[in-house]
């Protein structure tokens, strides 16, 4: 059991996050006479995360450029 103290863990808590995604082992943190656990979840699976982005689209079809001067209506100045 690998224990820190939070002082190790305000300056390293990037590294120690990063290091418990990549074994799977807990971290237990010492504050006041008591143990915090970080530790994956494991009910969700590996493949499917919590932030993940959703896949790109490519929503404009042909030249971007083209749209600069788009317009799908036609001014009537007397309507």
């Amino acid at each position: 059991m690998k224990t820190i103290s939070l002082t190790a863990i305000r300056s390293q808590i990037y590294k120690i996050f990063d290091q418990v995604l990549e074994t799977g082992k807990p971290v237990y943190v010492k504050r006041k006479g008591r143990i915090i656990k970080i530790d994956l979840d494991k009910r969700l699976p590996r493949t499917k995360r919590l932030f993940s982005q959703p896949p790109r689209k490519n929503v404009v079809k042909g030249d971007p450029e083209e749209l600069v001067n788009f317009k799908s209506w036609k001014w009537d100045e007397e309507a």
